[in-house]
């Protein structure tokens, strides 16, 4: 992987800085690096809003959605480690050394610092690691994300053994996130494939329901930046970053 990162950044200095950023992630992108390509291509955004360049901006979140999305999808095929809610991480297993890819579901309020040691690690080496984090409160458990840790924010939490089918709620309250009981599940292992659904559908409900209990703002450049924190809930939720490239229309265009 350092080779292929190597090769995308050996590019001409003459470009913009966010110009660079972005070529370098769209290099990373399209040769399947996309925890580097997700990096760089953040690192493009930030420039073009500072400097309040819509234009730019609408490309960069197109290649960003999907180095997000792809990132999250491999992190999700690799081993997810769920964490029991009422220990927190006393007795929490390890991951094997050769989990590259992998969920950590953290527990309890140690957790937090748990699981944005783990996202950010895997981050910074290239790896496609994620983390949530379990709390518990008044005997239910719910989801949370490291971006948003308040447990009214989760979402809510039930433990089954079976492979239980995972349902699209009609409302925000009435997400339920189905696990399987705290553990290690490896690739292909019974418990993997519900885990992973419902992970994965629990980001999304965790950004719109952030999207829901804050005021939205009137002003486009205004709801840009209010959207851009969602993202810390939920850096791949297409609907948020929809919403942003629309916004990034109607900008470049007046």
């Amino acid at each position: 992987m350092e080779n292929g990162l190597q090769t995308a950044m050996g590019m001409e200095n003459g470009l913009a800085y966010w110009q660079r950023r972005w070529d370098v992630g769209q290099r990373c992108l399209a040769m399947g690096l996309y925890v580097p390509a997700r990096r760089e291509l953040e690192a493009a955004e930030t420039a073009a809003f500072q400097r309040r360049d819509a234009a730019s901006l609408e490309r960069i979140y197109l290649s960003l959605l999907e180095a997000c999305r792809q990132a999250r999808l491999q992190a999700c095929e690799g081993f997810i480690l769920i964490g029991e809610p009422r220990r927190g991480s006393a007795g929490l297993v390890k991951f094997p050394r050769a989990a590259d890819a992998a969920v950590l579901v953290a527990a309890g309020t140690r957790g937090y610092e748990q699981a944005v040691r783990f996202a950010r690690g895997g981050r910074s080496g290239g790896k496609p690691k994620e983390a949530l984090l379990l709390l518990v409160k008044g005997g239910e458990v719910r989801l949370c994300s490291p971006g948003w840790p308040r447990y009214c924010g989760g979402v809510t939490v039930e433990f089954t053994a079976g492979a239980g089918r995972v349902l699209l709620p009609k409302d925000m309250d009435g997400c339920v996130a189905l696990l399987p009981a705290p553990g290690l599940y490896a690739p292909g292992t019974a418990g993997h494939g519900m885990a992973r659904e419902s992970l994965l559908l629990a980001w999304e409900w965790l950004a719109l329901k952030w999207q829901s209990c804050h005021r939205v703002r009137a002003q486009p450049w205004e709801e840009l930046a209010w959207l851009r924190a969602a993202r810390q809930v939920d850096g791949a939720c297409e609907p948020v970053m929809m919403r942003m490239m629309e916004l990034c229309r109607v900008l470049a265009g007046s």
